[in-house]
């Protein structure tokens, strides 16, 4: 949820330093060593219909198509430095609001009552009957037509015209902030970048092209769904995705599922505590190639 979060300023440079890891007594294992943060790539978002998330993604959330595969029932989208990735599964969700811990995309706009009446025209369904008060401004869950959430934020601070919706950042809601961070922190090494909003919100530094805020306003952790079911989920590139497993898998990391094959290729589901999913992707054998080759 965002409705109590802040802007963030991406040159503000506040870290976490991490608890220090104790000795390993005689004889004993040599604990695995801290993570580096993690790289996020862009989104994958399962939706029930691609047509209709198409038009959505284009005509509410701003993102322009980049290639469709309706064989493959999955299509491309981007807005600003983030890659959204559609896939068809074969149903959509519903989310008890206010409720469980979820995953949203939280979407900066210029004017956020033009926007409410420009969705209302649309059929767009809304969470929440008036906009919520936070500090940061005005703003307004909605979902997409497969019932995924996201939330339209109207910055106190915008002052340039804004002339789509820009994507502001990742909300994830929790129960129970100490676990939350054991897992963001701790397992996959976010950076915290302050610690003056908490309670309730403790929100990282960027790692790639998305920031994480986590938002302790769940009231209990949501059941995983299905692979087949309508959600969002960040996606972390590896290079090594069995060398991947295994250092997580070290760290105590609860992992459903690895796949080959599909529009996404080599990857594999990695749960918070709450139920929500992520994707660790491997990165494709070309995309190493010209990585490696590129000059440092």
């Amino acid at each position: 949820m965002i409705s109590r979060t802040c802007s963030l300023s991406p040159w503000f440079l506040a870290t976490l330093a991490l608890p220090l890891l104790a000795a390993p007594g005689r004889g004993a294992e040599p604990a695995p060593p801290m993570p580096s943060p993690p790289r996020i790539t862009g989104l994958v978002v399962r939706v029930a219909d691609l047509d209709q998330a198409l038009e959505f993604y284009r005509q509410v959330a701003g993102f322009a198509t980049v290639q469709v595969d309706r064989t493959a029932g999955s299509a491309e989208m981007v807005n600003g430095e983030v890659t959204l990735r559609l896939l068809r599964v074969k149903a959509p969700v519903r989310h008890d609001y206010p409720g469980p811990s979820e995953a949203h995309l939280n979407l900066q706009i210029e004017k956020l009552d033009d926007t409410l009446a420009d969705l209302a025209r649309r059929g767009v369904p809304r969470l929440v009957d008036k906009p919520l008060v936070a500090p940061i401004g005005p703003n307004v869950p909605i979902t997409d037509p497969s019932g995924n959430i996201l939330y339209l934020v109207q910055l106190n601070s915008q002052k340039d015209p804004l002339p789509r919706p820009k994507v502001l950042n990742y909300g994830i809601t929790v129960p129970a902030m100490a676990e939350a961070r054991k897992f963001y922190e701790g397992l996959l090494g976010f950076k915290v970048y302050s610690e003056a909003f908490y309670p309730p919100v403790i929100p990282y530094l960027p790692a790639g092209v998305l920031q994480v805020v986590l938002h302790e306003s769940a009231t209990k952790a949501a059941p995983p769904p299905p692979p087949d079911t309508a959600q969002m989920n960040l996606v972390f590139e590896v290079d090594d995705l069995a060398a991947a497993r295994r250092d997580l898998a070290a760290r105590g990391a609860t992992i459903r599922a690895a796949e080959g094959a599909g529009a996404l290729g080599r990857h594999a589901e990695l749960l918070d505590p709450f139920g929500n999913v992520h994707l660790l992707v491997e990165r494709s054998r070309s995309a190493k190639t010209a990585r490696q080759a590129a000059p440092q």
